[in-house]
Formats: C-alpha cells, sequence, structure tokens
C-alpha cells in the first residue's frame, strides 16, 4: 500500500486537471485493491467527474447498481459504508465486501469512491475500509494542489504518505501507538513520548514509550493527562522549560508536571484533524536540552500523518454497541446545528412517540384459537333393547321436526300388547259379574287388576311409539349413520344420533393459561374461520370454564361466546382464529409484559 501512496503522489505532480486526477487514482486504487468494479462521483466548480473502472472478465453491469447504491448513500451519509456478502453456495467459499469512502473538501462532502473487493472474513472487509479511507483522505488533500505541486516528487511528502499507509495497516491503536512512541522518542532524542486519543474533549492514555502497560492510577501518568488536557483545550502546542518560564502565560498543569519531571523540559501536541483533536502526544527531556519551537513544529508535521489513521483504526474495530452510540451521537449532534429540519421532526416525532409509549393507553387483544359449535345440540339413543329395521338418515342431511330418523322391531311389544289388552277384556266381565252379584271384595279386586293392566298397556305403548325414532325439532343431522347396523340389537342408551338446532352457532375458545386472568364473561371480540377468513363475526363471551382441560399437553381453559352467524356454508366443527379485546393498557406493558413474565418464571426476579 506503500507503493500505491507514492504512486498517487507521482500522478498529482503530472495531472493538469482535477477531474483527470481522479479518474487516474481510481484506477490505481482499484488495481491495488484487485477490484472488478470501482466508481467515482465528485462534485467538483468545473462539473463533475463521474466514472468508472472494470477489471477482470465480469460484466460491469453485474456490479453497477449495488456499486451506485453504495456511492450514493456514502455521499448523503458523509462517511464510510461497508457492506460484506458471502455466497449461499455451500460448493464455494467466495466472499466480498463493497467498501466506499467520502470525499471530504474543508468539512464538506463532495463525492465518494465505492469499489467491491475480495474479502475472507468481516474483519478482512475492514481493514480494507481504512485503507480506502486513507487513500481518499490522501486524494482528496493532493486533488486540492493540482498544477501547484512540484514538477519532482517530494521525498519527504511520499515518505509521509508511505508513513499514512503503514499506520493504516495496524490492527488497533494501541499498537499503532506503542509503535509511534517507541519509535519516535528515539528519533527525537526525548527521554520519554506519551500518546492519548481524544473522544468528545475527554484525554484517554494509550501508550508511554518504554512501558508495555500504562497505569492511570500513578501521580506521574495523572500529571500527563492533565497536561494534555491542557494543550487540547488550547489547541495548540504547549511547553515548559526553564527558558520559558517567564513568558506571559502560565500553563499550570504542564507547570505541574515540570516539577514532578524534576525541571525537565515538558511539551505536549494536540494533532487536529478535520477540525477535531483526535490525538495528543507529550514529550519529556531533561533540563539541558529544551524543545525549540521548529523542532516542536518538526515532530507535529512528523506524527501528523499517523494521526490520520487513528479515527480510522478506531472505527474499523469498534464493537456494535460503539458504532450505534456514535452514530446516535452525530444525530443527535446534527439536530441541534442551524437547519436540518428533517433531523429536527425526527427527533420531536420520536420524542412525542417515546412519551405515548410510556403514559399513553392503547387497546390491548389476545388473539386464540376458536370453533364453530352448533348453538344447541341433542343426543338421542336406544329407547330400549331392540332390532333395527329402517334408517336412511345420515350425517348432514336437514331433518324437520317429527321426520322418522330410524325404525326398531315392534313385533315382540305388540305381541304383550295384544295379551294385556285380552286380560283387559277378562277384568272388565269380572267386574260386570261382580258387581252383579253384590260381591264388594271380588269387585275392587278386578278393578284394580283392570287399572295394573291399563298401566302395563300404556308402558307398551310408549315402548312401542319409542321403536319410531323422530327428529325433536328442526335441524342437522351431525353425527348418527346406522344403515350398516340394520338387523342388529341395539342396547338400550346406545348413541343413535346427534341433531344441531339450526337455531345458530356458538364459540369454543381455548384460552392460554398465561391469558386467562385477562378473560371473563361480557367481553367483546371478532372471530375469522379458517375456510372463510375474509369474513368476520362479531362474538360476545358468555361462560368462562372454572378448569382447566388438557391440550397438547398444555392447560387450556375452554370459553362459551355466542356469535352472530347465519352463514349457510358454516359447518359445526369448522376453526378459527379469535381476537378479545381486552381493554386499554399501557403500551409499554403491552410490548414487555411476556418478556417480564418469562424474567419473573425463569429468572426469580
Amino acid at each position: 500500500m506503500a507503493e500505491t501512496c507514492q504512486t498517487i503522489g507521482q500522478l498529482a505532480q503530472s495531472c493538469a486537471s482535477q477531474p483527470e486526477f481522479y479518474y487516474k487514482a481510481l484506477a490505481i486504487i482499484s488495481q491495488a485493491f484487485n477490484s472488478p468494479y470501482a466508481k467515482i462521483n465528485v462534485r467538483l466548480q468545473a462539473g463533475v467527474v463521474d466514472n468508472y473502472h472494470h477489471n477482470g472478465p465480469t460484466d460491469p453491469k453485474f456490479w453497477q447498481e449495488a456499486v451506485s447504491s453504495q456511492l450514493n448513500d456514502t455521499i448523503n451519509a458523509g462517511r464510510e459504508k461497508l457492506k460484506f456478502h458471502r455466497s449461499k453456495n455451500a460448493d464455494t467459499d467466495l466472499s466480498i465486501a463493497i467498501i466506499s469512502s467520502a470525499i471530504i473538501n474543508k468539512g464538506k462532502t463532495i463525492g465518494a469512491i465505492a469499489l467491491v473487493c475480495q474479502s475472507s472474513t468481516q474483519k478482512d472487509a475492514q481493514v480494507n475500509q481504512v485503507l480506502l479511507d486513507s487513500l481518499t483522505q490522501l486524494i482528496s488533500g493532493l486533488a486540492q494542489n493540482i498544477g501547484q505541486l512540484k514538477t519532482e516528487p517530494d521525498k519527504k511528502n511520499l515518505e509521509q504518505l508511505g508513513n499514512l499507509a503503514k499506520a493504516a495497516g495496524y490492527s488497533s491503536q494501541k499498537e499503532l501507538a506503542f509503535a509511534m512512541v517507541n519509535n519516535l522518542c528515539n528519533r527525537t532524542g526525548c527521554d520519554q513520548m506519551s500518546l492519548s486519543s481524544v473522544s468528545n474533549n475527554k484525554v484517554s492514555m494509550v501508550a508511554v514509550s518504554g512501558h508495555d502497560n500504562v497505569s492511570k492510577s500513578s501521580l506521574e501518568i495523572a500529571c500527563i493527562i492533565g497536561a494534555m488536557s491542557e494543550a487540547v483545550d488550547m489547541r495548540k502546542t504547549l511547553c515548559y522549560q526553564h527558558d520559558k518560564q517567564n513568558q506571559q502565560l502560565d500553563y499550570r498543569l504542564h507547570r505541574k508536571w515540570h516539577e514532578f519531571a524534576g525541571q525537565g523540559c515538558v511539551a505536549s501536541i494536540p494533532l487536529i484533524t478535520d477540525g477535531q483533536v483526535n490525538v495528543v502526544i507529550s514529550l519529556k527531556r531533561l533540563a539541558h536540552n529544551p524543545f525549540t519551537d521548529k523542532e516542536l513544529a518538526e515532530i507535529q508535521k512528523m506524527t501528523e500523518t499517523y494521526a490520520l489513521a487513528f479515527p480510522l483504526i478506531q472505527k474499523a474495530n469498534r464493537s456494535l454497541v460503539n458504532h450505534l452510540s456514535e452514530s446516535l451521537r452525530n444525530s443527535v449532534a446534527k439536530t441541534f446545528k442551524p437547519g436540518y429540519w428533517a433531523h429536527k421532526a425526527m427527533l420531536l416525532a420520536s420524542l412525542l412517540a417515546i412519551t405515548w409509549f410510556i403514559f399513553g393507553t392503547m387497546q390491548y387483544s389476545i388473539t386464540v384459537p376458536a370453533k364453530i359449535k352448533p348453538a344447541s345440540i341433542r343426543h338421542i339413543s336406544a329407547a330400549h333393547n331392540a332390532m333395527l329395521i329402517e334408517s336412511n338418515i345420515v350425517e348432514g342431511d336437514i331433518v324437520n321436526k317429527g321426520d322418522i330418523l330410524c325404525r326398531f322391531d315392534n313385533q315382540q311389544l305388540q305381541l304383550e300388547n295384544n295379551n294385556l289388552h285380552a286380560q283387559l277384556e277378562i277384568a272388565n266381565i269380572d267386574i260386570s259379574y261382580y258387581t252383579s252379584q253384590a260381591d264388594d271384595i271380588s269387585l275392587q279386586q278386578s278393578k284394580a287388576k283392570a287399572q295394573l293392566l291399563k298401566a302395563q298397556i300404556e308402558i307398551i305403548n310408549n315402548k312401542i311409539a319409542q321403536t319410531v325414532v323422530r327428529a325433536p325439532f328442526d335441524g342437522v343431522i351431525i353425527q348418527g349413520d346406522l344403515r350398516k347396523q340394520i338387523g342388529q340389537t341395539m342396547d338400550i342408551g346406545q348413541p343413535l344420533f346427534q341433531i344441531a338446532s339450526d337455531q345458530g352457532w356458538a364459540v369454543e375458545l381455548m384460552i392460554p393459561e398465561n391469558s386467562i386472568t385477562n378473560i371473563r364473561a361480557g367481553l367483546n371480540g371478532i372471530l375469522a374461520i379458517n375456510a372463510r377468513p375474509d369474513i368476520v363475526s362479531e362474538l360476545a363471551i358468555q361462560q368462562v370454564a372454572p378448569g382447566a382441560t388438557i391440550d397438547q399437553e398444555k392447560n387450556i381453559y375452554i370459553c362459551q361466546a355466542n356469535i352472530d352467524m347465519d352463514q349457510q356454508w358454516v359447518k359445526s366443527g369448522m376453526e378459527g382464529t379469535a381476537k378479545i379485546q381486552i381493554g386499554p393498557r399501557k403500551p409499554w406493558w403491552i410490548f414487555t409484559h411476556k418478556i417480564i413474565d418469562y424474567i419473573h418464571l425463569n429468572l426469580w426476579l
């Protein structure tokens, strides 16, 4: 990557215009990443640079849409973007990343570069993203001086470009920081060099030369951090040593460090990138070897190229939580800047939504399985032991009240009936005879016998009537087909038919145990049947079962509900889904109560 930086630096010396430089730089970057497709879009005063560079046998149109979309997103967002893709084909292990970086000039986004590169892992893709950011910042800076650079490349500048590429190759800020302080400490003749990262003006010590670990509880480290903070607040290089003690401004924290270091020479240099202090370095020497202003300026220039990589490495290695946190902070910061009315409107809408979520109310409902059943069902059983001789009714038949459902053999009953009638005739003759003879005792016995025979005849008549089974009301046969049992003797009490009344339908609701406390008689809801989900009917709960029923190894409670449904296509046993309106609840409770219940039951909290 150092060679790529040098090539871009040489290109900047030879190009006569910015559009030419941007296009040729895109080709160099594309080849450095071995990218099959790369695209650049830059808005300049002279016009717009919108070109792409293609390598390899693939069709550029295959990549065009995805790369162009990410390029536009990067320009709108003003920051880098990365999308990692892995092949779904198990036979191949192909993975690529589409990476993009914004081109910024004087704090404003004027364009972006996006390209496709092979990356075996997400980590590799993040490293490539950091390198692309470094190269993008490089060409953005060089493009501002096109036509003003020397004909021969400045070796010092090219060395700094190589340093930037090397810095971008480090995997963490700590690794880069230790390499910087140990290397620069030897090159500048300092006794000690320290480096801290800066975020929101808060200084965090990263590395101290000669030390593998930094103890933040050390008094010396506390003095150094205080001096660094002073330089960050002043946003300029601060130095305290013997030859500058009589200066007009007295930097107290640097003076305190100077005294702690045994009257040694101390200095702090804040490194500013894109208008922000991202890194600050502090240096210490013995009193007999003071710093000069020229020397501090050279050290600052030497370290600025490394400092450019610090925010890039931080972005590449940040966690998802840190990424979301930073995005939120940036979004909030934009909201309070002049303009950005869309951000302000979104913030206001979010605050209103949060307020409603905590303090508002919404209708709470639960969805449960349901089953259709007739409002009234009559079970018909065999009245006595008899042989079935006729039955033409089957399930689904519509019957009217009094229609014959089946017949049983009644010959034996008819014989018994004839026998009882003959005995009754004899009893009546005896009554007439004893009446004429005035034999009161025998007369009373004959009358009693006649009454007994009449009762037996009535019983036999009832049994004969029961051998013809009739429909008790208008309805439909929902169970019963006796055609295959004709000629068999039916036992008393054996089920024959089930008849459902045609006066309406009812619903059985299967309520899970965790929702039964919210269910009570009088609640309303709606029902959609699986056979016709487009038709919704209203229901009202009439009764809640006091006990549970086991269904698929789970406790459920059966609730009975009335429903206003008069469709002819409805059949008993149809299933559907019912939505029961419980009442108003807090939105936060509706969306979180299941999680809270799970925590109570499983974690005992």
